[in-house]
């Protein structure tokens, strides 16, 4: 089942023979718990009440970093990361890395200063220049997570 919030796009996927529901995941109320989630640059807002609702117990959740849904899931009770594929999917050389082989900062954000000049011109900025502004940017924005819920923990 795909969960999408564009009824235009459900519609799409529903013509050409996909099961598709137009809602977003913190709404959606699935008839039977799915045993994994693929959320690939999900601006939804990953929580253990949401992974409850969708996910059978030991339910796997595949994800990338592009909107931070691995540094959210990472931090929820229950959830066990247990591979990544780096350092992108779209990649040739990915790695698939498991275990306690995963990089400790794999699904971690950085926080840089970036400045913009009058004339558009982008540069590296600090947090001491008042012209510069911050930006969270994933260390890994296109590896692949996959994480392990344990909804009874």
């Amino acid at each position: 089942m795909h969960v999408e919030p564009s009824a235009a796009d459900c519609d799409t996927l529903i013509e050409n023979g996909y099961q598709a529901t137009a809602s977003t995941i913190e709404e959606y109320q699935p008839a039977t718990q799915a045993d994994a989630i693929v959320a690939l640059n999900s601006y939804a807002q990953p929580t253990k009440e949401v992974l409850s609702t969708v996910l059978k117990p030991g339910g796997k959740i595949i994800t990338n970093n592009w909107t931070k849904w691995a540094a959210d899931v990472v931090a929820i009770e229950g959830v066990r990361l247990e591979a990544v594929l780096l350092p992108s999917y779209m990649n040739d050389e990915a790695v698939l890395v498991e275990g306690s082989d995963i990089p400790p900062d794999a699904s971690g954000i950085d926080l840089t200063y970036t400045k913009v000049d009058r004339s558009g011109q982008v540069s590296a900025g600090s947090a001491d220049d008042p012209d510069s502004f911050p930006m969270e940017m994933a260390y890994f924005p296109d590896a692949l997570f996959v994480f392990t819920f344990d909804s009874t923990i």
